[in-house]
């Protein structure tokens, strides 16, 4: 069974926001995770680790570490989930999860681990059921922009396209707080599409492999919980033969997922999904494509390897072109490059005054110098061109 002994929100820079204690231990746990976070530097800390007979699980939400440790053997993934749920709960209770709303609602943040947990026992890990018992009232916090989506949105006129943060990032419990938004009383859901696309690029710029993971989240402000009609396409095809090469005029999902809310009696013949939406936010449907995608991928990778003339060294050459259209701009590309433990030094050289470069993460004695001598970086941030 899932027993916990803490669960603790840490900060960007391992600053303790929430702290909540279910079972002692014989260990500074908060000073063990601040360390470990605080050694790996730019590394990749793995989700669970084992320190002083303490196990330590923690994902990575807005900024923020959402941790957890047990003194028992207990199976990550469920651990993982209830991190994540505990994310979402909170992020719709407080609003939005950033450090500043964090920071205005331990009280409530408090009272949710209260009723999630029960002397380290899983109890509720869901808004509508905990909505009857909580009683403090979130302080509003409005989510602040990184510099690049800040810059996005000038550029790009994303304010008139989005829903505004007050009605979209507010939360779902219903008390005098909402008097303070305007509109908090409508009946309103907001309806995003998510989708990542992993692909393998030959050295020739040939796409050998191509994948869409894609996600229909939901955030539901309805009274009453009723039920909805979603229609999707009519033409769209679910587990087709994997065999069929080329996707015509259909939309095709290799697999799809629904949530548990979700009614499929009239999907096949109409087309419509019936969802009676619980009370915050949800992920609707999931869903994958892979094989021959209908479009081209957004950027063209070419890499030129070789050895430098009357030299020992090797040169690595990485050309990124983007093939959307002149309209649409990438925002923040980012261009990691790993790099063997054995490479002694590198000198790079980037092709845009905009680009920047930092140093690379790894354990060999790799010593990193652009062509001006100053330290650089080989994880480079290229333009969209």
């Amino acid at each position: 069974m899932l027993s916990l002994s803490e669960i603790y929100i840490f900060s960007h820079r391992a600053e303790v926001l929430v702290f909540k204690t279910y079972r002692y231990v014989n260990a500074d746990t908060r000073s063990v995770f601040a360390k470990r976070l605080k050694e790996v530097k730019r590394g990749q800390l793995p989700p669970h680790f084992v320190e002083s007979d303490v196990t330590y699980y923690y994902i990575k939400r807005g900024g923020l570490y959402f941790v957890a440790s047990s003194l028992q053997n207990i199976s990550a993934v469920l651990v993982i989930e209830l991190l994540c749920r505990l994310y979402h709960v909170c992020k719709d209770f407080c609003g939005v999860i950033s450090e500043d709303s964090v920071k205005a609602n331990v009280l409530l943040i408090q009272e949710l681990l209260d009723e999630i947990l029960d002397l380290g026992y899983v109890q509720l890990a869901s808004t509508e059921k905990l909505k009857p018992y909580i009683q403090s009232d979130p302080v509003l916090v409005r989510p602040s922009r990184s510099p690049s989506e800040d810059v996005a949105a000038r550029l790009l006129g994303f304010e008139s396209r989005v829903a505004p943060s007050s009605a979209a990032d507010r939360p779902v419990t219903t008390r005098k707080h909402q008097d303070q938004v305007a509109g908090s009383t409508k009946n309103e859901i907001f309806v995003d599409v998510i989708e990542r696309m992993n692909t393998v690029i030959g050295p020739n710029g040939t796409v050998m492999r191509s994948e869409v993971n894609g996600s229909v989240n939901m955030r539901s402000f309805l009274a009453g919980n009723p039920s909805i009609k979603i229609a999707v396409n009519e033409d769209l095809i679910i587990n087709q033969d994997k065999s069929s090469s080329g996707y015509g005029s259909h939309v095709q999902l290799n697999c799809c997922t629904f949530h548990p809310t979700v009614k499929l009696d009239d999907f096949e013949e109409s087309r419509i999904l019936v969802v009676q939406p619980p009370a915050g936010e949800f992920s609707l449907m999931n869903y994958t494509v892979s094989g021959d995608l209908p479009s081209e991928v957004p950027f063209q990778v070419k890499v030129f390897v070789g050895e430098a003339e009357q030299s020992r060294d090797t040169e690595l050459v990485l050309r990124i072109k983007g093939t959307f259209s002149s309209n649409t701009h990438a925002v923040n590309v980012i261009v990691k490059v790993p790099v063997s433990k054995h490479v002694t030094s590198i000198t790079q050289q980037l092709s845009g005054s905009d680009q920047t470069a930092e140093p690379p993460v790894c354990s060999g004695p790799a010593r990193v110098e652009d062509s001006r001598g100053s330290q650089e970086a080989w994880s480079m941030s290229p333009d969209s061109g």
